[in-house]
């Protein structure tokens, strides 16, 4: 069994190299190694060689603890408190004495695993980290997942380690089951329980969820998808004025909808259109609702009727609106007497502007054509789909969005509304969901020196895998924020049925592509030998070339890991992977 992280130490690793990059008051534990004039040193600081100013004269083979007072050009140290004893105990007292915090217990057990992980911290980190520490009641993790957030200069709040203690004890997939069995226990009709369910269950296996699905093969009959539709847009659309005839509405609303696969060859196409001509859709609409909105609410609120002229006007732009929609004449009869109906078109129409409809739309098309599309497209399809349900972006679309009405409902916006409403259906695993997807948040991306560090957990379901998996992608920053695919290094940490443990650490440089595999299946190489070809010929139909696969046992693995821990940290090599299973 491949052992589980505990702390992201992927992430750990990509912010050893942000802790190489020294600030003003970090603390930190030195070696001199060479004096030159003017105060000058060379100094071994938490295992990397640098010069350095220094404020007191020292020695060769001085071991000190220091503080960086100025980090611009050539860094300037100053020597902070005793001299190192090499009794991490007693230096840690000394430490906290210096600073005036309490050398208790518990404060030096903490400063104590800081010094011996090599963490650098400053007065503040610690002070708020001791802080934090002390309302914790399992402090071995509590050391862990701390001095994580210290090396990535996280918030100290009890938030942020929630959010990473969540996401370190278990996986994406079992508390978003857990949290959709509770939903789906329940008999509440509410459109905000039916979305959950929606989203959550698309990400996970078919089998995982109940065996009333909210998705159907074909949208030609009132469906539950159907039904969830239309509850979404009476939700979202009709205001307060027309709610007295909400079940009228409802039915016109429900009638367009069959009325659409009625006017098409196939439900297959009539999927494929509309996911590939959003943009197209949705101006139209707009057109739609700007022009007759205020005309028809102000007539439904007086009961009034519309002019003959009018209401051809009217049923002239519906049948344009829903050729646009769908791709094809598809007419739609408006009496003058039936405002109701008209108020469903608008509903309708205002619905298009929304993003859920065609994101719902897009993945029944992709559920349509998966048969067809290759392995590597459905996983693609797959990332995506987590990205954009979970969302990971969801606080810079609230800060950017123009018009926040407009915004796609992501797994976490309608786990929020949730749980600020007064029902109290679900919100101990929402809570626990919401935490972990903030802790996949904060895992998700980090740059340091140019270099962007990426980690992404996902379901395997989807794909046939019992296990979730993790993504971990490191390279070089382009100019336009994207990773440069001709230089970056993909960690695969697997547990196959057959080969058992596996690791795949593939680096690309100028679209050459090196692989090691890690594996103790002896016949492992011989096995793979008739499979190279194809592999080389894959990679060169997308302008990669294949220039070496070296098969190592994952002993050899291990004594690369101490070896390049000192050496450069690489995020992958100190990685421990995390259980995946084909």
């Amino acid at each position: 069994m491949v052992e589980r992280i505990n702390t992201s130490k992927f992430m750990q690793a990509a912010s050893q190299q942000q802790q190489n990059m020294l600030k003003v008051g970090q603390i930190m534990y030195g070696k001199i190694i060479q004096i030159f004039p003017n105060d000058m040193a060379e100094i071994m600081l938490n295992g990397r060689k640098m010069t350095a100013q220094l404020n007191t004269p020292l020695s060769i083979g001085d071991k000190r603890y220091f503080q960086v007072t100025d980090n611009r050009d050539v860094p300037q140290l100053k020597i902070f408190g005793d001299k190192a004893t090499g009794q991490t105990g007693l230096d840690a007292a000394n430490i906290l004495q210096t600073l005036g915090m309490q050398p208790g217990k518990m404060n030096k057990a903490f400063l104590v695993y800081l010094m011996q992980q090599g963490v650098t911290f400053t007065k503040t980190q610690l002070r708020n980290a001791l802080q934090l520490y002390s309302t914790v009641e399992d402090k071995t993790q509590a050391r862990q997942i701390i001095s994580a957030m210290i090396t990535r200069s996280l918030p100290m709040t009890r938030d942020v380690y929630q959010a990473l203690q969540t996401k370190s004890e278990h996986s994406l997939t079992s508390v978003l089951q857990s949290f959709l069995t509770e939903l789906e226990n329940s008999d509440s009709p509410k459109a905000l329980i039916k979305e959950l369910l929606f989203l959550g269950s698309r990400l996970l296996k078919d089998n995982h969820v109940s065996t009333a699905p909210l998705l159907t093969e074909q949208l030609s009959s009132r469906t539950e998808q159907l039904q969830r539709m239309v509850a979404l847009l009476m939700q979202r659309e009709m205001p307060e004025a027309v709610q007295t005839s909400r079940i009228s509405i409802e039915k016109h609303v429900d009638a367009i909808f069959q009325s659409m696969t009625a006017s098409v060859k196939s439900t297959s196409a009539l999927i494929e259109y509309i996911s590939t001509n959003k943009t197209g859709i949705q101006k139209e609409s707009a057109q739609f609702v700007n022009r007759w909105e205020a005309v028809i609410y102000k007539a439904f609120a007086n009961e009034q009727t519309l002019p003959e002229p009018v209401v051809q006007l009217f049923q002239k732009q519906v049948d344009r609106l829903m050729a646009t929609v769908i791709g094809t004449s598809c007419k739609q009869r408006t009496e003058s007497n039936s405002l109701t109906k008209m108020v469903g078109f608008l509903v309708f129409a205002k619905g298009l502007q929304h993003n859920d409809l065609f994101s719902m739309v897009s993945y029944e098309y992709t559920k349509t054509m998966n048969k067809n599309v290759s392995l590597q497209n459905q996983f693609l399809q797959h990332v995506t789909q987590v990205l954009n349900s979970l969302g990971i972006e969801h606080e810079y679309t609230v800060a950017h969005q123009e018009t926040p009405t407009a915004m796609a409902a992501t797994i976490k916006s309608l786990v929020l509304q949730l749980m600020q409403s007064t029902d109290s259906l679900g919100k101990d695993s929402a809570e626990k969901l919401l935490q972990y997807i903030n802790g996949m948040q904060l895992d998700s991306v980090q740059e340091v020196n140019n270099q962007l560090f990426t980690s992404l957990q996902i379901p395997g379901g989807r794909l046939g895998l019992p296990q979730d998996m993790e993504l971990r992608i490191a390279g070089k920053k382009r100019p336009d924020g994207k990773i440069d695919k001709e230089f970056c290094h993909i960690l695969f940490y697997l547990h196959l049925t057959a080969l058992q443990e596996t690791v795949v650490d593939m680096h690309v440089q100028k679209r050459s592509v090196r692989i090691t595999v890690f594996n103790n299946h002896k016949h492992l190489p011989s096995i793979a030998e008739r499979l190279k070809p194809k592999l080389a010929e894959e990679l060169k139909s997308r302008d990669y070339h294949l220039s070496s696969i070296h098969f190592k046992m994952l002993t050899q693995r291990e004594k690369a890991l101490q070896r390049n821990s000192d050496e450069n940290n690489s995020p992958f090599l100190q990685a421990k992977g995390v259980d995946f299973r084909i």
